[in-house]
């Protein structure tokens, strides 16, 4: 497990480290190159928790495939588990929602501490189309941040976390693991190709 990523959307927050991209991807690129000269592993599952370095793992993938010639693939379980598992809410999960908040219950119920919310209505209905502006959108992409007023109320984006249960996030996770045998059954290790006999 590598504990830290790209989250500078919740830099703001005391506590929260995150790396630059270039340290990131070196991270990443000399932990598959260890993998691959001390194991005989000639595939590579990367597994991610943070939508942060989704776009950067997107990207990454190519170049670790081409430079260690393995069979690469980047999983992504809660986009996995939302696939095949609603949450019920009408708000778009990003963070400390509903989703996060369920599988935080169902892992480590302990850090969680729904009592500290304030009390009204979460979120705000009105922030639903900044957040699929500032997010979600396809044709432009921002830097946005979680403490932004306009799309986050107590840096919570997504469904009313208190909705959240353990039973919801034990399903997200069996939802994840059974999506995620697909995903394993196509990764094989890369053969090389041959034209005419020759390599």
């Amino acid at each position: 497990a590598v504990p830290y990523g790209l989250s500078p959307e919740h830099a703001w927050s005391p506590g929260t480290i995150t790396l630059t991209i270039p340290l990131y991807v070196s991270l990443i690129e000399a932990l598959v190159a260890e993998y691959v000269r001390a194991t005989p592993a000639r595939t590579v599952l990367i597994v991610n928790g943070h939508g942060g370095n989704k776009g950067v793992l997107e990207a990454l993938v190519h170049q670790l495939q081409r430079t260690h010639s393995v069979a690469t693939c980047v999983v992504n379980p809660g986009s996995l588990a939302a696939g095949e598992l609603k949450d019920g809410g009408e708000f778009p999960e990003v963070h400390a929602g509903i989703r996060e908040t369920s599988l935080t219950l169902a892992l480590a119920s302990e850090c969680v501490r729904l009592d500290l919310l304030p009390s009204g209505s979460l979120p705000d209905s009105g922030q639903r189309e900044e957040v699929q502006r500032l997010v979600f959108g396809r044709g432009a992409t921002w830097p946005w941040s979680s403490d932004d007023p306009a799309i986050s109320t107590n840096g919570v984006i997504g469904g009313d976390p208190r909705r959240a249960t353990a039973e919801h996030g034990q399903a997200l996770i069996d939802a994840a693991l059974d999506a995620c045998t697909v995903v394993i059954d196509r990764l094989t290790p890369r053969t090389r190709l041959t034209y005419g006999g020759f390599p």
